[in-house]
């Protein structure tokens, strides 16, 4: 093993599920078949690509200096619905904004899946701790940041029905294309290959 397999096998650990009755708002965003191969084999959850690697380490570098700043970093909301535990950790916070930072090698421009990211935390926080807020999705690419500005939390019955499908599996794949960027997809039955 060397210093990356480390990193790799330590940030595995977090924003994984590990019980069925536990999920993370990144589950709800992406295909819900890859949260059920997690807990059947917990080993998978190592598996991932260097794209996401350098995506966390630029969130915990982004937490760190920002918290220093006075921002309010990796900020735990908390949520159930029916049985349900939705749990999730938004990047930054201050008196106007919830921020959501993405590292891409595109172009920067808004994904639906960030953009519904984001607009679960600001309906988790609004529940929470009672605050409407904007959001701020923010991509850290190889030319450039890009900032986009999110208006509106989803509603209630958007947030029970991601929930379910996501509990029930219901959205595999949940957006087109997705089956191919998949760090799961060899190992995946319900792959589009």
């Amino acid at each position: 093993m060397n210093p990356i397999d480390d990193v790799v096998a330590h940030l595995s650990k977090t924003n994984t599920a590990t019980d069925e009755n536990t999920i993370y708002v990144t589950d709800m965003v992406k295909c819900s078949h890859y949260r059920v191969l997690v807990l059947k084999n917990p080993q998978l959850r190592a598996v991932t690509t260097p794209g996401a690697l350098i995506g966390t380490l630029i969130h915990e570098g982004l937490g760190k200096v920002l918290g220093e700043l006075g921002y309010l970093t990796e900020a735990a909301v908390e949520v159930e619905v029916n049985g349900v535990r939705v749990v999730g950790r938004v990047d930054a916070v201050d008196d106007k904004y919830i921020y959501e930072f993405k590292y891409s090698t595109g172009t920067g421009e808004p994904q639906p899946q960030h953009i519904l990211q984001l607009k679960i935390y600001l309906y988790m926080w609004l529940r929470v701790n009672g605050e409407k807020k904007k959001g701020k999705l923010i991509y850290i690419t190889p030319s450039g940041v890009k900032e986009h500005v999110v208006d509106g939390p989803v509603s209630e019955d958007e947030f029970e029905k991601l929930v379910e499908e996501t509990v029930e599996d219901r959205k595999a794949p949940r957006w087109r294309g997705e089956c191919f960027k998949c760090p799961l997809y060899y190992y995946c039955d319900k792959a589009k290959k």
